[in-house]
């Protein structure tokens, strides 16, 4: 399968994962290109984004996003990106929303309502359980049969806190 890769990263940890990514999917016979998305100047909140490159993801038969998130809320640049690109018709798209999530809980709940009125199906968390990860699982029909490749992360992705450390990835098949 031909499989693009477009990339955002702000502080690298998002490149070192699609790079992991990309190798086990190479490894699995598939064709993969990574794409880095490039913008010039600051990028923060609300201002405009200024792209020098903006892959196209037509030619994919799949296609794999890579952003930081913040504060739940994709990074700006990825947003001002998706927001520039055609609809993905024909795509099942599931996502884990954890409601207890401190100050944000209103917004994670209008979040995962916008998202399932979207046709995303939305898992989620525990009732009284905060869950502090990130975790991507992608569940593909390939020659072979079922294939599952997941992504678990211990990070916030908060653009504060990713200039003071650097959290944990891990990327599987």
């Amino acid at each position: 399968m031909n499989i693009g890769m477009i990339v955002y990263s702000q502080t690298g940890n998002t490149w070192s994962v699609a790079q992991e990514l990309e190798e086990k999917l190479s490894a699995a016979g598939h064709t993969v290109t990574v794409e880095r998305i490039e913008v010039t100047g600051e990028v923060e909140p609300g201002k405009p984004v200024h792209f020098v490159k903006q892959p196209d993801p037509g030619p994919y038969e799949a296609v794999v996003f890579c952003s930081p998130v913040m504060a739940f809320s994709l990074s700006p640049v990825m947003n001002a990106y998706l927001k520039g690109v055609a609809p993905l018709e024909g795509k099942q798209v599931a996502c884990l929303v954890e409601l207890t999530a401190r100050f944000d809980e209103h917004r994670n709940i209008k979040w995962a309502n916008a998202l399932e009125d979207a046709g995303v199906h939305v898992v989620y968390g525990l009732i009284g359980l905060k869950t502090h990860c990130k975790v991507a699982l992608v569940v593909r029909r390939e020659k072979e049969g079922i294939r599952r490749y997941v992504h678990v992360s211990t990070g916030n992705y908060h653009p504060g806190t990713a200039k003071v450390y650097e959290d944990l990835n891990i990327v599987g098949s």
